[in-house]
């Protein structure tokens, strides 16, 4: 069920909580051991988003899933692959405004309650969108690998997509 949809349910919100913290919590485990972001302007520490996802199950009274990172699904290991999959994650607190509004409507959810992750930087998501923006401009102009950059923010965009909903014709199916 869409995350936007006036149907969701707290159950398939929590199912979708759960997704995405099983995708991030290995890909930031991924970061961290790398130290890929060391090499770039774009500072990690203060970005990080799985113990924002552990609040949110916790408060959501959800078990936090054990997970094995899979470093061939997601291999951040260079600057170019940490800063386009933190393009992807950084640009999501834009769309989480939205989505964070629906969800307090919708199922009386919010940032102290089961919705943090969407709630992303509250009031200071745009300016931190910003700031994130100039030290990805700065650290792709000193990498010079534009390409790389681009293909695993795309890589990760379709990956998320792979992993929150590996059956499409399930989700088309019933929309």
């Amino acid at each position: 069920m869409p995350i936007m949809s006036p149907e969701l349910t707290r159950q398939a919100y929590c199912e979708l909580v759960v997704g995405f913290y099983g995708f991030i919590a290995p890909a930031e485990e991924s970061l961290l051991r790398s130290g890929a972001c060391g090499q770039t302007q774009v500072p990690f520490s203060g970005r990080e988003k799985t113990s924002i996802l552990v609040k949110d199950l916790e408060n959501l009274e959800q078990p936090i899933p054990k997970v094995i990172p899979d470093d061939a699904a997601m291999n951040l290991s260079s600057p170019a692959k940490a800063l386009g999959y933190l393009y992807v994650m950084e640009g999501s607190t834009l769309g989480g405004q939205f989505i964070s509004r629906h969800l307090k409507k919708h199922l009386g959810l919010d940032a102290e309650n089961g919705a943090a992750y969407f709630n992303g930087y509250g009031s200071q998501t745009s300016a931190r969108w910003k700031e994130f923006c100039e030290a990805l401009i700065a650290s792709a102009a000193s990498l010079n690998q534009d390409d790389a950059i681009v293909e695993s923010a795309r890589a990760t965009f379709e990956g998320l997509q792979q992993w929150l909903f590996p059956n499409p014709e399930a989700q088309t199916a019933n929309p």
